[in-house]
């Protein structure tokens, strides 16, 4: 099994950080940095995949009564047989 490739957006960040480490927090090139760490951080988070639950929930609510319907319907097709058999005097 591969390990897991890192996330562009963690490289970066873990880049940046090491990057700050190394730099005096007056600086210009500390500011710059910072900014830059708040819009990776904002992109990663703007682009991570929101699930429309609501809409998941639903399909699998009309799934399961589909699959209830034809599984119904299987079973009332034997039933109807099997009393079609019987004779009542």
């Amino acid at each position: 099994m591969e390990p897991k490739k890192p996330n562009p957006f963690d490289v970066e960040v873990n880049h940046i950080l090491t990057h700050l480490n190394e730099q005096d927090p007056s600086s210009e090139e500390y500011k710059m940095a910072v900014d830059s760490l708040k819009v990776l951080v904002e992109a990663k988070y703007a682009t991570s995949i929101q699930l429309p639950w609501n809409e998941i929930i639903k399909a699998g609510a009309y799934l399961t009564a589909t699959l209830l319907v034809i599984n119904r319907e299987r079973v009332d097709i034997i039933t109807s047989k099997a009393f079609g058999w019987i004779r009542f005097s």
